[in-house]
């Protein structure tokens, strides 16, 4: 990274994140340094209670605006496309859900555009799921299956920026594990602009 950014030293790289004097170099510390360790149907009791408490509760809305944020590849925010498509069938989720996922990531973003996973992102699917929502594309990848695809967007976005540039509000927001990275007071402030 000294060679990418022509930096002397890891001093001078720390003094460039710390003051904020050149972005792209704090973008790129933090593609290194996070982790986006993510998979298909991660967390089941999170999602059993999206699937059975909320979306019953919201199932009168015309339309439910999903965040997912912190979304690393779209494992997260394609899970719950594909839980909206079961609970109220493949074209009302089409036609009503839609899912933003975020990420401060330009990497992560581009790999969940591309709605391609290899086999390690599904070990925790159901199999039947599998078979619904993907397609095989090489050797060992699938890919989201278009109706699915089209239910979610994704966009770069750092959490700590604000006021978030969001024209909407959403039904229902999803902010797992991102909020270890930060300390107290940004996990604070954090929560806060999330909840407003």
């Amino acid at each position: 990274m000294l060679e990418r950014f022509d930096l002397g030293s890891l001093d001078e790289l720390a003094d460039c994140v710390e003051t904020g004097q050149k972005g792209d170099i704090e973008l790129a510390v933090v593609d290194v340094a996070s982790t986006n360790h993510t998979y298909f149907f991660r967390e089941p009791q999170v999602l059993d209670y999206f699937t059975n408490t909320i979306l019953p509760k919201l199932a009168h809305k015309a339309e439910l605006h999903i965040w997912s944020a912190a979304a690393s590849t779209g494992d997260e925010a394609y899970t719950l496309a594909i839980l909206a498509a079961e609970a109220l069938g493949p074209e009302q989720a089409a036609s009503r859900v839609s899912i933003l996922g975020t990420d401060i990531s330009a990497p992560v973003i581009k790999r969940a555009e591309s709605a391609t996973y290899c086999a390690s992102h599904l070990e925790h699917a159901p199999e039947h799921l599998v078979k619904r929502y993907f397609e095989p594309v090489g050797a060992e990848e699938l890919r989201i299956v278009p109706h699915i695809q089209r239910m979610c967007t994704f966009r770069r976005l750092n959490l700590k920026a604000r006021p978030f540039p969001f024209r909407r509000s959403f039904d229902i927001i999803f902010c797992r594990n991102v909020l270890y990275y930060f300390d107290r007071d940004h996990q604070r402030r954090t929560l806060e602009a999330l909840s407003t």
